[in-house]
């Protein structure tokens, strides 16, 4: 059993299992998964829909540009709560 357990273990300390928890930073595929299944169906074009609101955006710096994003994102078509920080850290990026 002991040895079960420090496998268990040595696992969960690996990079990779950590990458995993780490989808949700900035620039991780996890945002743009977010607009593909939220978002595209009516906003297709990341860059265009981005376009629109850039007279808000230019500027500033991505972790200011993430709050305005994620304000916006919460008072349009808003995905799932957990995802809208992921989603506005994302777009922050582009």
């Amino acid at each position: 059993m002991r040895g079960v357990l420090a496998v268990v273990l040595l696992v969960l300390a690996t990079p990779a299992a950590r990458a995993e928890e780490g989808a949700t930073t900035i620039g991780e595929p996890a945002g743009e998964a977010i607009w593909e299944a939220d978002c595209a169906g009516c906003h297709r074009d990341v860059d265009r829909a981005l376009a629109r609101v850039s007279w808000a955006l230019t500027g500033q710096p991505p972790p200011e540009r993430a709050v305005w994003l994620r304000d916006f994102i919460l008072n349009h078509h808003t995905p799932a709560r957990d995802k809208v920080e992921v989603l506005a850290a994302w777009l922050a990026q582009r």
